[in-house]
């Protein structure tokens, strides 16, 4: 099968959604199918000047973008006259609520191609974000919204997302699950060690770990309450500035326990899990979570935002679910975690072991029974 994914930004460009394609990719190509991305040429903040090459032997197309309607949401139309010309069977998009994705729809139709998205669960609830966007995601699901029944199949991450979806009238039966996954990578020990050495930290500190991006939904001002009241932790969060670093920063500049790295690439991520003691993830909303797999993976204990995704598959074998806002909640957890080691350890293995059923090997079958059947 010749397989297009459409999405709005891939390698080297770093993100949940990117590195789901990625994966998607990987396994279409072990299962013989023919694959090829098509994307903006926008980074989180710049611009790729390449515009055709082959990543990891995956073909890449990027169309010039020519309007910002959000940081995470461009304009990029030069792919729709390529559409036309390329030799396709199925046509995957990925993100609800994009202007490109209702492109790609359009177009499949005109030309009788299959047709799926895959939403990633953009259903952050108000509160959550800037009235203006969430507002343009009302308005979008006013006037779009039955749309999505023109899709061939819809994907999504998310139970949550049946409920959201049936709300316009489309079928269940139209409506498949299909979580993230994490590859076998993921397991491989990391470098304890080397991790600590870098960022200072002692051999006996506790640390609490965060990864992804440094942005106001990930919620790490939730976490204050715990850090002023925990000083012999060490908090440290981990990945790229998007844009509330500045004000982190300044929030605990007097926090000497508080650690930012910046960015660290993929590949290092297994020994920053190595290095901690429990994962936090106190996002205000957050659509799946593919940080959670990775720190289960490395056996760790999990303390996670009870808003979105997350509450489909972490368990109080492994894990505990608290509203993200509840302050002294997160200082209560971590504290019960730091003193009592036997349950850490416990719960790390019940994270490693639940874990493994999230394997791109698994996810990919599914993915591609949905191409096979839609």
């Amino acid at each position: 099968m010749k397989i297009i994914q459409l999405t709005a930004f891939f390698l080297p460009v770093e993100g949940g959604m990117e590195q789901h394609v990625l994966n998607l990719c990987r396994e279409l190509q072990k299962n013989n199918h023919s694959v090829e991305v098509i994307c903006s040429d926008s980074m989180r903040e710049g611009t790729i000047f390449i515009k055709k090459e082959k990543i990891q032997g995956i073909k890449i197309t990027r169309y010039k973008t020519f309007w910002n309607i959000t940081k995470l949401s461009k304009i990029f139309p030069g792919f729709i006259f390529d559409l036309f010309k390329k030799d396709y069977d199925l046509l995957h998009v990925h993100s609800y609520r994009q202007p490109y994705t209702l492109m790609g729809l359009i177009v499949a139709k005109l030309m009788k191609k299959k047709c799926i998205i895959t939403t990633h669960c953009p259903l952050h609830q108000k509160g959550t974000r800037s009235r203006g966007t969430y507002f343009l995601a009302v308005l979008y699901d006013r006037i779009f919204g039955k749309i999505a029944s023109k899709f061939n199949h819809i994907i999504g991450i998310a139970n949550e997302e049946i409920s959201f979806f049936s709300r316009y009238g489309i079928n269940n039966k139209k409506i498949t699950i299909i979580p993230n996954g994490i590859t076998k990578k993921e397991f491989k020990i990391g470098n304890r060690q080397e991790f600590r050495k870098k960022y200072k930290i002692k051999k006996n500190d506790f640390v609490a770990l965060f990864t992804g991006r440094i942005h106001k939904t990930k919620g790490l001002q939730n976490l204050k309450y715990a850090v002023d009241n925990l000083p012999k932790i060490k908090f440290v969060f981990a990945g790229l500035n998007d844009g509330y670093m500045n004000y982190l920063k300044k929030m605990y500049c007097k926090n000497k326990n508080v650690i930012f790295t910046g960015k660290i690439d993929h590949l290092k991520m297994p020994n920053a899990y190595a290095a901690a003691d429990i994962f936090i993830l106190p996002s205000d909303y957050e659509p799946f979570g593919i940080s959670l797999l990775e720190a289960m993976a490395q056996r760790l204990p999990i303390i996670s935002t009870n808003q979105g995704g997350p509450v489909d598959f972490i368990t109080k074998d492994f894990g505990f679910l608290i509203n993200p806002k509840n302050q002294k909640e997160w200082f209560n957890l971590i504290n019960y975690l730091l003193k009592n080691p036997k349950k850490r350890k416990k719960m790390g293995k019940y994270a490693k072991k639940e874990a493994e059923n999230y394997l791109w090997t698994n996810i990919g079958k599914k993915i591609i029974k949905v191409y096979e059947t839609c």
